[in-house]
Formats: structure tokens, sequence, C-alpha cells
């Protein structure tokens, strides 16, 4: 579970700085085909997953 916690934890982040450059590159609503925000909301869901992980490891 300790690595499932870092692989989402780590996606998480890559997703709000995917979100970040779509953000200052380019077209500022859109990056990759898919709005901004979907990217935040997947970001902020990765980390909770990571999280959820992480404190499930403990027990």
């Amino acid at each position: 579970m300790k690595k499932a916690a870092y692989v989402f934890g780590a996606a998480g982040f890559l997703a709000l700085v995917c979100a970040l450059v779509g953000r200052l590159v380019g077209d500022p609503h859109i990056f990759m085909g898919s709005a901004i925000l979907s990217w935040i909301i997947l970001s902020g869901s990765l980390t909770l997953l990571g999280v959820l992980a992480a404190l499930l490891a403990e027990k």
C-alpha cells in the first residue's frame, strides 16, 4: 500500500503541474484537449487517493 500511496501522490502532483503549464502556455482554459478545471479535479482526486492509501497502509 505504501507504493500505491507514492504512485497516487506523484500522479496527483504531475496532473497539477500539467494544469499549471497548460494555464501558462497556449490557450488558458484548455490543455491537451481538456479543460484545466478537469486537470485540477483529477490532481485533487489522485492526491486524496494517495492520502487514503497511506492511511490504510498504517493499519
